[in-house]
């Protein structure tokens, strides 16, 4: 937390994530973000077997930002928990300190089969998510699709969940 080294202007291509069952994901941005992770450009992916596929964690207390993410081109099978998830809560609700800025997030031609949650974003009361980008999404064999939690201009654009009990849950989402 104290040595405040952003990662930055890092492509992640045309790579695989087998079996990665400890509880991280296929590629994953955070925990650690008090020096902020931004420029980031990731594609040609193949998850099978992740804890998780796509995941953001941080929390108050690690601040800066994780911005300007582009993930494009992805297939994943046989996910844990969740396939595209921001976790703005990972060790809890009761920490405290400065809360970090997540935005400017782009996701694109993904492609997810098998999974208990297709997509959970999920941000701070004080600091919501900003600027996220769905397109062309497909989802099946997800129990629940999607949980969309704060926020803000969020733009889904052919996103196409199945899912066997429900599909959407979105509360405070502005600019949907």
């Amino acid at each position: 937390l104290e040595i405040d080294i952003p990662t930055e202007n890092v492509v992640i291509r045309h790579f695989e994530a087998t079996d990665v069952r400890t509880g991280s994901g296929g590629v994953v941005f955070g925990s650690e973000t008090s020096g902020g992770i931004r420029n980031i450009y990731v594609h040609d992916g193949y998850f099978d077997g992740a804890d998780r596929g796509i995941r953001f964690k941080t929390e108050r207390g690690r601040g800066n930002v994780i911005e300007n993410i582009y993930v494009r081109d992805v297939r994943m099978r046989n996910i844990t928990y969740e396939a595209i998830n921001v976790n703005s809560f990972y060790t809890g609700p009761n920490v405290v300190g400065v809360a970090p800025a997540i935005r400017n997030i782009h996701i694109s031609n993904v492609e997810i089969d098998g999974v208990p949650t297709g997509i959970s974003l999920v941000g701070l009361p004080e600091k919501w998510i900003e600027d996220f980008t769905l397109e062309n999404i497909r989802i099946v064999n997800s129990r629940n699709g999607a949980r969309i939690t704060r926020v803000k201009n969020l733009t889904m654009r052919d996103v196409s969940i199945s899912s066997s009990e429900r599909a959407l849950i979105a509360d405070d989402v502005i600019e949907f």
